[in-house]
């Protein structure tokens, strides 16, 4: 079986930095992720979920959160270790 091996980045994201709070932009380490630069973002939408989450009404949610798992992009450029 083979391994994919991913870069290690920087993002720049949209965190909520705890319950209540409105969206901040942030840069976020991603170990193990497509690195920097390399998703051009085409769209990212916020749903009942996110929004539970930015006012914590999940229980047990950490602070900060990253929400928005509905993006649609182009990966254009990974690091030099990516097989896949």
């Amino acid at each position: 079986m083979a391994t994919t091996v991913i870069a290690v980045g920087t993002m720049k994201v949209a965190q909520v930095p705890s319950r209540g709070q409105i969206f901040r932009s942030s840069n976020a380490r991603s170990p193990n992720r497509v690195r920097t630069g390399a998703i051009k973002v085409q769209a990212c939408g916020v749903c009942h979920s996110d929004a539970f989450t930015k006012e914590g009404l999940w229980p047990g949610v950490q602070y900060p959160r990253v929400p928005g798992h509905e993006v649609v992009g182009i990966i254009d450029e990974v690091g030099a270790g990516v097989s896949e």
